[in-house]
Protein backbone atom coordinates (compact mmCIF):
# COMPACT_ATOMS: atom_id res chain seq x y z
CA UNK A 1 0.00 0.00 0.00
CA UNK A 2 1.27 3.22 -1.27
CA UNK A 3 -0.35 6.34 1.32
CA UNK A 4 0.22 10.11 0.16
CA UNK A 5 -0.69 13.12 2.28
CA UNK A 6 -3.24 15.56 0.10
CA UNK A 7 -2.03 18.74 -1.03
CA UNK A 8 0.80 18.74 1.76
CA UNK A 9 2.96 21.43 -0.47
CA UNK A 10 -0.16 24.00 0.59
CA UNK A 11 0.74 22.75 4.46
CA UNK A 12 4.52 23.85 4.24
CA UNK A 13 3.68 26.62 1.99
CA UNK A 14 0.31 28.40 4.22
CA UNK A 15 1.95 27.04 7.81
CA UNK A 16 6.28 26.83 7.01
CA UNK A 17 8.04 23.44 7.05
CA UNK A 18 7.64 23.30 11.43
CA UNK A 19 3.74 22.64 10.34
CA UNK A 20 4.31 20.01 7.73
CA UNK A 21 7.02 18.26 9.87
CA UNK A 22 4.21 18.04 13.01
CA UNK A 23 1.40 17.01 10.30
CA UNK A 24 3.87 14.18 9.27
CA UNK A 25 4.56 12.88 12.67
CA UNK A 26 0.71 13.00 13.54
CA UNK A 27 0.08 10.87 10.16
CA UNK A 28 2.58 8.38 11.72
CA UNK A 29 1.82 8.02 14.73
CA UNK A 30 -2.35 8.25 13.00
CA UNK A 31 -1.18 5.26 11.33
CA UNK A 32 1.18 3.19 13.45
CA UNK A 33 -1.89 2.99 15.84
CA UNK A 34 -3.54 0.60 13.96
CA UNK A 35 -0.64 -1.77 12.79
CA UNK A 36 0.12 -5.29 14.04
CA UNK A 37 3.76 -6.19 15.14
CA UNK A 38 4.58 -7.70 11.77
CA UNK A 39 3.37 -5.34 9.36
CA UNK A 40 6.32 -2.82 7.91
CA UNK A 41 5.29 0.96 7.74
CA UNK A 42 7.81 3.49 6.70
CA UNK A 43 8.52 6.95 4.85
CA UNK A 44 9.13 6.32 0.78
CA UNK A 45 10.15 10.23 -0.37
CA UNK A 46 8.34 13.35 0.55
CA UNK A 47 4.89 12.92 2.16
CA UNK A 48 4.84 9.30 0.79
CA UNK A 49 4.58 6.53 3.08
CA UNK A 50 4.64 2.38 2.42
CA UNK A 51 3.18 0.15 4.41
CA UNK A 52 3.37 -3.82 3.49
CA UNK A 53 0.94 -6.16 5.02
CA UNK A 54 2.06 -9.67 5.18
CA UNK A 55 -0.77 -11.91 5.21
CA UNK A 56 -3.15 -9.91 4.26
CA UNK A 57 -5.47 -10.55 1.51
CA UNK A 58 -6.62 -7.33 -0.67
CA UNK A 59 -9.76 -7.04 1.07
CA UNK A 60 -8.34 -6.96 4.42
CA UNK A 61 -5.98 -4.31 3.13
CA UNK A 62 -8.90 -2.50 1.67
CA UNK A 63 -10.60 -2.16 5.34
CA UNK A 64 -7.63 -1.09 6.94
CA UNK A 65 -6.83 1.58 3.96
CA UNK A 66 -10.16 3.03 4.29
CA UNK A 67 -10.10 2.75 8.31
CA UNK A 68 -6.48 4.81 7.99
CA UNK A 69 -8.20 7.10 5.70
CA UNK A 70 -11.06 8.23 8.14
CA UNK A 71 -8.14 8.56 10.75
CA UNK A 72 -6.78 11.10 8.80
CA UNK A 73 -9.17 12.83 8.06
CA UNK A 74 -11.32 12.97 11.39
CA UNK A 75 -7.39 13.97 13.12
CA UNK A 76 -6.47 17.61 12.56
CA UNK A 77 -3.17 19.04 13.10
CA UNK A 78 -3.60 21.69 16.16
CA UNK A 79 -0.24 23.95 14.98
CA UNK A 80 -0.27 27.97 16.34
CA UNK A 81 -3.80 28.40 16.64
CA UNK A 82 -5.31 26.73 13.68
CA UNK A 83 -6.19 23.69 13.22
CA UNK A 84 -4.63 21.98 10.00
CA UNK A 85 -7.00 19.45 8.39
CA UNK A 86 -5.19 16.49 6.40
CA UNK A 87 -6.38 13.54 4.15
CA UNK A 88 -4.97 10.83 2.40
CA UNK A 89 -5.25 9.07 -1.03
CA UNK A 90 -4.06 5.49 -0.85
CA UNK A 91 -2.94 3.19 -3.82
CA UNK A 92 -3.21 -0.62 -2.76
CA UNK A 93 -1.66 -3.73 -4.74
CA UNK A 94 -1.21 -7.68 -3.76
CA UNK A 95 2.14 -9.05 -3.92
CA UNK A 96 2.69 -13.34 -2.97
CA UNK A 97 5.44 -14.55 -1.62
CA UNK A 98 8.38 -14.93 -4.56
CA UNK A 99 6.82 -12.20 -6.77
CA UNK A 100 8.66 -9.14 -7.42
CA UNK A 101 8.18 -6.31 -5.15
CA UNK A 102 9.19 -3.68 -7.36
CA UNK A 103 6.29 -4.16 -9.74
CA UNK A 104 3.50 -4.70 -6.83
CA UNK A 105 4.80 -0.86 -5.71
CA UNK A 106 4.57 -0.09 -9.17
CA UNK A 107 0.82 -1.11 -9.27
CA UNK A 108 -0.30 0.59 -5.63
CA UNK A 109 1.54 3.78 -7.20
CA UNK A 110 -0.79 3.57 -10.58
CA UNK A 111 -3.69 2.90 -7.94
CA UNK A 112 -2.58 6.24 -5.99
CA UNK A 113 -2.67 8.08 -8.94
CA UNK A 114 -6.08 7.18 -9.59
CA UNK A 115 -6.99 8.13 -6.15
CA UNK A 116 -5.39 11.55 -6.66
CA UNK A 117 -6.90 12.07 -10.53
CA UNK A 118 -10.34 11.04 -8.51
CA UNK A 119 -10.05 13.76 -6.37
CA UNK A 120 -8.11 12.65 -3.72
CA UNK A 121 -8.79 11.30 -0.07
CA UNK A 122 -9.84 7.59 -1.24
CA UNK A 123 -8.49 4.15 -1.36
CA UNK A 124 -8.07 2.58 -4.87
CA UNK A 125 -7.28 -1.09 -5.53
CA UNK A 126 -4.66 -1.80 -8.86
CA UNK A 127 -6.99 -2.51 -11.31
CA UNK A 128 -4.49 -6.01 -12.30
CA UNK A 129 -4.67 -7.38 -9.00
CA UNK A 130 -8.46 -6.37 -7.98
Amino acid sequence: MLLDLDRFKRVNDTFGHLAGDALLRLFSETVTARLRRTDLFGRYGGEEFCLLLPDTDRAGAATLAEALRRDVAARPLPFQGHEIAASVSIGIAACRSGEDLDAALAAADLALYRAKRNGRNQVMVDEATA
